[in-house]
């Protein structure tokens, strides 16, 4: 029988990309020795680097594999490293997709305005996170009591800049 050594590998895999509805991945930590036997038992931390999301830590079991979930409902990358006390570390990059449009918002800057002054209407989809969905086709349309008329399609978001004159 073969004890394996001292951990000198840590490598990482994760499940495909989600969106902000799902809001989990696994993650993905296998612990080899020098000899690529797998280490069993051992800890493995893991820390979020950079993005919001929680993961907890987890032991590898015999084949020296560590499954951990990331939680996150809000869209972006998300590093993540693992690491078995002092040995090597290793980091991943997950992806939290935005989910389904739930909404479209549009404001008005500034709220009043006064005749040769300027207004911006900004419109975004978003989630029911508020992540914007940037693959979200719509068209914003304006129209007033004379001859403010206008349709403008955008995708995921359009800002838009008007002057206003007096008649």
């Amino acid at each position: 029988f073969i004890y394996p050594n001292s951990p000198s590998l840590l490598t990482l895999a994760k499940s495909p990309d989600v969106s902000a509805d799902v809001g989990s991945l696994t993650v993905f930590a296998y612990l080899y020795d020098q000899f690529s036997n797998p280490i069993t038992g051992a800890e493995i931390n893991w820390d979020i680097l950079s993005g919001t999301a929680t993961i907890s830590s987890t032991s590898t079991t015999v084949n020296g594999t560590a499954g951990a979930i990331l939680f996150s409902k809000q869209a972006g990358e998300i590093r993540v490293e693992a690491r078995y006390k002092y040995s090597p570390f290793s980091t991943i990059i997950c992806k939290i997709l935005p989910g389904s449009t739930t909404s479209i918002v549009l404001t008005v800057s500034p709220n009043n305005g006064v005749a040769g002054g300027n207004f911006t209407f900004f419109v975004v989809s978003q989630d029911s996170f508020t992540n914007e969905t940037p693959d979200y086709a719509g068209t914003l349309s304006l129209s007033g009591d004379s001859e403010i008329t206008t349709q403008t399609p955008f995708l995921g978001s359009k800002t838009l800049f008007f002057r206003l004159e007096q008649a």
